[in-house]
């Protein structure tokens, strides 16, 4: 099968990945029907996935991120021991990095339950915030601090257009296969000089996102400067440090095309995906092979996220797993597949095994760091 990539619509004739199997994993966690093959578009540096069937109604009615109240969040890391959280994070960068004019118009898009204008509202009362999305399952959340006629589902007010000071954007441009029509309302949205500010996942220093079966889009440096530049950004920056395995991308809208340098070395690259898909071609064998050698019936899995979910789905014997491990507190109570979410603390005391479930490039770290686990001396396996 051949397709089109999203970013610079060159034909894609055959996928650098295909996964074993007929099952995939989405962003939350939940198994779908279908194999999620990732294709790499030589001109761009652009990964692309498949979209997931029946998508429309999956983003309206079934991606329910972080709904159970107002304050529910994702862990983002720890830091010194502070517990340092997602919506709090985004809402601080984008603080120190777009210094928002006086009484700005900010409208975020794909906003969920706007946790995260939220915040920026909160530390700048001056602005007028606005929220899009394609589901109506967030409007509750809106409500108690928004306006309803800044309010928008679905489509696009027409008397939007040309009147927003700032887009922001957070982590929504990786789920869009219609990825050059949203950037088209985004600069229809934007006054002459506004500025657009978007956060994607960087695939190369997470590698979990190559396999996550609703993310369509998985950036490069190289394909977000081709894309910025098709639609006539100018003073694009794109900062791959201040937030751990993400690109922090910021464009102004500008009246004229603006040339910029973009990198053609695609084929480094391409080696570098290359590898992200040989290791998710392997890793079922070395989570089977552990199993095997470890036999235990009293195990726990660590990070109750996308890759200790992962690790659940493709053991041979998932009933091994007593329960999921994860520091958020937010999550405490909670179950993923019928297995109970514990704290570090409150992890039952006959676990022997433990199934680290965390992005490999940090795993090592995180668990170092949590005493209590490290005094447990438990046999251990890193992805």
């Amino acid at each position: 099968m051949s397709i089109h990539c999203n970013v610079c619509a060159l034909k894609i004739v055959k996928p650098l990945f295909s996964p074993p199997g007929s099952t995939s994993l989405t962003s939350l966690g939940d198994v779908i029907g279908g194999s999620a093959d990732v294709y790499f578009c030589d001109n761009c540096g652009h990964l692309q996935t498949i979209e997931i069937q029946n998508v429309a109604e999956y983003y309206d009615k079934q991606y329910k991120i972080l709904i159970d109240s107002k304050d529910e969040d994702q862990l983002y890391k720890i830091e010194n021991g502070q517990k340092i959280y997602r919506y709090d994070f985004q809402a601080k960068t984008v603080l120190s990095k777009l210094n928002f004019s006086q009484n700005a118009t900010v409208l975020e898009y794909g906003a969920a339950k706007g946790a995260s204008i939220k915040r920026v509202f909160d530390s700048r009362p001056d602005i007028t915030p606005h929220v899009f999305d394609i589901s109506e399952m967030y409007i509750p959340f809106w409500d108690y601090f928004i306006e309803k006629k800044h309010q928008a589902t679905y489509t696009l007010p027409a008397h939007w257009h040309n009147s927003v000071d700032y887009v922001i954007s957070f982590y929504v441009l990786e789920h869009v296969a219609n990825l050059n029509q949203v950037i088209t309302d985004i600069t229809s949205l934007l006054k002459d000089n506004g500025k657009f500010y978007f956060i994607v996942p960087n695939t190369y220093e997470n590698i979990a996102d190559f396999v996550v079966a609703d993310h369509v889009n998985h950036f490069s440096s190289q394909s977000i400067c081709t894309l910025m530049q098709q639609y006539g950004f100018s003073n694009v920056v794109i900062d791959q440090t201040s937030h751990e395995s993400a690109f922090i991308v910021t464009g102004t809208k500008s009246s004229s095309m603006t040339k910029y340098p973009v990198s053609d070395d695609t084929q480094c690259l391409k080696k570098q995906a290359q590898k992200i898909a040989d290791f998710w071609l392997t890793i079922s064998h070395k989570i089977h092979h552990f199993e095997d050698t470890q036999g235990s019936t009293n195990s726990a899995i660590y990070g109750a996220g996308f890759y200790g979910t992962f690790i659940f789905s493709h053991m041979k014997k998932p009933t091994d797993i007593v329960c999921f491990v994860d520091q958020n507190r937010h999550l405490h109570g909670k179950s993923i597949l019928g297995i109970p979410i514990v704290s570090p603390e409150n992890m039952p005391a006959n676990i022997d095994t433990l199934y680290v479930g965390l992005n490999p490039k940090y795993a090592h770290n995180i668990i170092q760091s949590a005493q209590v686990i490290v005094d447990k001396q438990l046999t251990t396996l890193y992805l």
